[in-house]
């Protein structure tokens, strides 16, 4: 028997997972990012990503680092960021 998953229910599986999971599963959330990168792109459904802030972060059920950090002027900063916080478009 063959089951077919969406591909939408997998990118809001995988973004509540790299939203909600805790600090130290960054290994894992790099995982499930690249495969979800490579089904995106094989779908043509890739639509960029965007680094979780630190109000994104406030929703979090288990994860307090952050993707980005903006200055005083709203500039980006990524200095002691988690680049695996990010949410897929």
């Amino acid at each position: 028997m063959k089951k077919t998953v969406k591909v939408e229910d997998l990118k809001n599986q995988i973004n509540d997972m790299l939203l909600n999971s805790k600090d130290d599963f960054q290994q894992g959330r790099s995982a499930v990012s690249i495969i979800l990168e490579k089904v995106l792109m094989n779908a043509d459904k890739y639509k960029g990503f965007g680094y979780l802030s630190k109000s994104d972060m406030q929703k979090s059920s288990y994860g307090t680092s952050v993707g980005i950090v903006y200055d005083d002027n709203n500039n980006p900063i990524f200095e002691n960021t988690d680049h695996t916080r990010v949410h897929y478009y």
